[in-house]
């Protein structure tokens, strides 16, 4: 079976991904709806599910961070994103993130065990 429409061919390969575990299928399902549908998100965002679900977690990154740039609008894309990469607020809040401050002293607190998740979220900063 091969469906022609690239939605329904990416919910196929996610389906046979996640449920029956045919992960080299899917792929090549997947890689073929996101050819013939590229320029449709949710397409884009299930392509990435059935790479997360095999296993393809840096390749899945990179598309999705590329879907964003095309769409950053799309609620989906942006929400699939946040959970693989969260980000945890800046140690000085009033200077920008790639500031050299906020830079090494985050990988300082966040190498002793100060910034880890449960000590964010009990501060309430998550």
């Amino acid at each position: 079976m091969r469906p022609e429409d690239p939605l329904v061919a990416a919910q196929y390969a996610l389906l046979l991904s996640q449920e029956r575990g045919l992960t080299v299928r899917a792929l090549e399902l997947a890689r073929g709806a996101l050819v013939r549908g590229d320029g449709d998100p949710q397409v884009q965002e299930l392509v990435a599910r059935v790479l997360l679900s095999t296993g393809a977690r840096q390749e899945a990154l990179e598309m999705l961070r590329a879907a964003q740039a095309r769409f950053p609008q799309h609620a989906g894309l942006a929400a699939l994103l946040a959970t693989l990469c969260p980000r945890r607020p800046p140690t000085f809040p009033k200077l920008p993130r790639c500031h050299p401050l906020n830079k090494y002293v985050g990988l300082l607190t966040w190498r002793l065990g100060l910034r880890s998740a449960a000590a964010t979220a009990a501060r309430g900063l998550d």
